[in-house]
């Protein structure tokens, strides 16, 4: 069926708007385009590429060809002095629509407007603006979250992923404002995206971020590594783990706070049984440190029993450490704390719960 007979309302309005001069008039104004910036431009070309697949490729060379070209060289022409403002976000949605109507009539120019875009995402990285910083991670997320839809008028995963590396997006990234809530919310997603083929190097440089900073810095980082770790694969785990441990053998007390917080919520987070039973053992380990004050002592059994509640094998963990609390009274002199885990732990055996017997009790 042809595209005439499948859309012939539609097709008569857009003939009407041809025929009144509408598209000459778009153009003529594309024409004077040093007087446009990225937000105008967009607002002529997005309802052309709205109708691009409804219209000739003689009639789209005709009018719109050379102001493709320019609008294409605009957005590469871009300097730091013009990456400010609210107005920069309409750059992306330019190259998005002059994207749209070359996919239509001209494919081959298809992959260079792509490299443009991602130039510019990077270009914005690079600049000292925080607007402008926000605006390339938010386009990021788009062309993140798009390619995770697996639809196929975006780009791959493994391609963008393997930018990201090539083109080192995340050392970039990290040099921004991590004492802002929302930027290191973008930040998440970036980490997240890379997940099992980030780089201990990678890890070992988000981490140090860590060192010598404010606490609240502290806390949007290991945001991000919480987000990030659902993804990760045992070995990175394991990397994770030796940073920990490095930092709470240096670190005070309130930063041990935020290592036990943090131990704890990547335990419940996990989507691998082994590594739910890693972040039990540290925090086991971490309980029982000669001269811990008690408040962390605390914090580390109240984190370890919030992951055996989380844990999808909770109640043959909790029989498990049940056992070592017992073993601990038995050999050593000090039954203060593993007295006091279990209690906890025998509290949080549930009496519903199909594997609790009177027997066990």
């Amino acid at each position: 069926m042809k595209i005439s007979e499948c859309f012939g309302w539609l097709m008569d309005i857009i003939n009407m708007f041809g025929n009144k001069g509408g598209f000459d008039l778009i153009s003529k104004r594309l024409q004077e385009m040093e007087d446009l910036d990225a937000g105008q431009m967009t607002a002529l070309f997005v309802p052309i590429a709205h109708c691009a697949k409804y219209m000739t490729k003689n009639i789209v060379s005709n009018l719109f060809h050379s102001s493709i070209e320019k609008a294409i060289l605009y957005i590469v022409n871009l300097e730091e002095k013009d990456l400010k403002g609210k107005r920069i976000k309409y750059c992306y949605q330019l190259l998005e629509a002059v994207r749209t109507i070359c996919e239509i009539f001209w494919p081959d120019e298809v992959q260079n407007i792509l490299s443009i875009h991602l130039d510019l995402i990077i270009k914005m990285l690079k600049t000292p603006h925080f607007s402008a910083r926000m605006v390339a991670l938010k386009e990021l997320g788009i062309i993140i979250g798009n390619s995770e839809k697996q639809s196929s008028s975006v780009i791959e995963s493994d391609y963008i992923q393997d930018w990201m590396t090539s083109k080192a997006v995340l050392s970039l990234a990290l040099e921004g404002n991590l004492d802002q809530v929302q930027y290191t919310d973008r930040m998440k997603q970036l980490v997240e995206f890379l997940g099992p083929k980030l780089k201990e190097e990678e890890l070992t440089k988000i981490w140090n971020l860590c060192d010598k900073t404010s606490p609240h810095v502290v806390d949007n980082i290991h945001r991000i590594m919480i987000a990030a770790a659902t993804r990760f694969n045992p070995r990175q785990f394991d990397h994770l783990l030796k940073l920990i441990r490095k930092s709470w053998e240096f670190g005070n007390d309130r930063l041990r706070e935020k290592l036990l917080s943090l131990i704890g919520k990547i335990g419940q987070d996990s989507r691998y049984g082994r590594t739910t039973e890693k972040m039990l053992d540290v925090l086991w380990e971490l309980a029982r440190v000669p001269s811990l004050p008690p408040h962390l002592v605390h914090l580390a059994i109240d984190e370890h029993l919030r992951i055996l509640n989380e844990s999808v094998i909770r109640e043959q963990l909790r029989k498990s450490y049940i056992i070592r609390c017992v073993e601990d009274i038995k050999r050593s002199p000090a039954v203060y704390l593993p007295l006091k885990q279990l209690h906890h732990l025998t509290k949080s055996v549930s009496r519903g719960s199909s594997s609790y017997s009177k027997s066990e009790k």
